[in-house]
């Protein structure tokens, strides 16, 4: 029963930490639709310049790149971190 109880409240206090990231499959800015598997260049031509990036790169790994872009200018409006491996997009993250 402890146990059960622990899960729960685990599991209620996460919630909102969960609803604050979360990962997309594909998103729209103003030049049009972005998709997992883009490269670098599309993205930005279509959601012009980010406000931030930056590039991650080992010995022997496909060099890492993260383009930050926030679409409206409220406040609260999330951020959209676009994550490329070898120029590909792939990841979409919105983050609050």
């Amino acid at each position: 029963m402890k146990y059960l109880l622990t899960l729960v409240l685990g599991t209620i206090v996460s919630l909102p930490l969960l609803a604050m990231e979360r990962d997309r499959s594909s998103i729209r800015c103003d030049g049009g639709h972005i998709r997992h598997g883009m490269d670098k260049y599309q993205v930005i031509s279509r959601c012009g310049d980010p406000r931030a990036q930056e590039t991650i790169s080992g010995d022997d790994q496909l060099k890492v790149d993260k383009l930050v872009y926030k679409f409206k200018r409220s406040p609260s409006a999330p951020l959209i971190i676009f994550t490329f491996r070898g120029g590909k997009l792939i990841n979409i993250k919105e983050s609050r």
